[in-house]
């Protein structure tokens, strides 16, 4: 087996994971509180993500490098709640909420995305 074939066959499912994840709860409109996601995780899983797991901060905070974001989390945790910004303890959690949801709730957001691409 090639060298290259190992990772890709680990790396292409687990981002397209990651990428669900990250938009999971988008409102696809709303506001900008509900545009992404934000998982807690490990300190491991922040490492290899390169603190983007913390996927809503990155989005109300784009110019914030990845390995701060864990820390500039901390400081927007409460408000982020407060809002009731969807912010997560793991992928597990995220992705179990997921499956339960269907389908139906990824029809709805496609929907009303191809609404406001309709409107002058």
């Amino acid at each position: 087996m090639e060298c290259w074939l190992l990772p890709v066959l680990f790396a292409s499912p687990l981002n397209g994971l990651k990428s669900i994840a990250d938009h999971y709860a988008n409102t696809w409109g709303g506001d900008r509180f509900h545009t992404a996601t934000t998982v807690r995780g490990t300190r491991l899983v922040t490492f290899l993500w390169n603190g983007l797991n913390y996927h809503l901060d990155h989005h109300l905070y784009p110019r914030v490098p990845g390995y701060n974001l864990a820390r500039l989390h901390t400081h927007l945790r409460p408000g982020l709640l407060a809002r009731g910004a969807p912010v997560f303890d793991s992928y597990l959690d995220v992705m179990g909420r997921a499956l339960l949801a269907g389908p139906t709730v990824v029809d709805e957001d496609v929907r009303l995305v191809t609404l406001e691409r309709k409107r002058p």
